[in-house]
């Protein structure tokens, strides 16, 4: 009995051991990137911007909107806007054209 106790007792502290060289070798590598920033010479903060932010644009696909029969309820279409400057005051470009009475 007393031989079996040892036994437990010696197989226990090997794990202990075991685990416990594991985290300080897991914390180790931890706190050496906190502090250098770089793994494998490469900075990590410019591989996470690399990884993190990229502009990509998305165009709308959109649809028309039907009823339950399968007619076009709403549909989309191109709008343009014009405008137009009539009056001498609100222009904000200068008169190009003279006319002159002979």
């Amino acid at each position: 009995m007393n031989r079996r106790r040892g036994n437990m007792r010696r197989g226990a502290l090997a794990l202990f051991v075991f685990f416990a060289a594991l985290f300080l070798i897991l914390t180790g590598r931890f706190l050496y990137l906190q502090i250098r920033g770089e793994a494998n010479g490469e900075p990590l903060a410019a591989k996470a911007a690399q990884q993190h932010a990229k502009t990509e644009v998305i165009q709308a696909k959109r649809g028309s909107i039907l009823d339950q029969k399968g007619e076009v309820l709403a549909e989309d279409t191109a709008t343009y806007t014009l405008a137009a400057v009539v009056s001498d005051k609100l222009s904000k470009t200068e008169k190009k054209f003279t006319f002159r009475n002979k």
